[in-house]
């Protein structure tokens, strides 16, 4: 059994899945299928936790402590607020 979907997606990230199934030569509802099925996969998630494990960026995440609690939520308001 098949479901239709339809989702909203910015043009960019429409751009990068329709150059990738082209690249491999898959129509946009395959490469789906397949990045689908390969995050559900272990072995692809711990790959991909080992890569974020190893990558130097990560170690300095979480450094900074400004006790804001917020941040998240209005993260513009501390980025562009000029009164602050």
């Amino acid at each position: 059994m098949s479901v239709t979907l339809q989702i909203e997606l910015p043009e960019r990230e429409v751009a990068l899945l329709l150059e990738e199934s082209d690249r491999q030569g898959l129509s946009l509802s395959e490469l789906l299928r397949r990045l689908l099925r390969r995050s559900r996969d272990p072995q692809s998630v711990a790959l991909a936790e080992e890569h974020y494990a190893n990558d130097p960026l990560w170690a300095i995440a979480g450094l900074a402590q400004t006790g804001t609690t917020d941040a998240s939520a209005n993260h513009d308001q501390y980025l562009y607020d000029q009164e602050r």
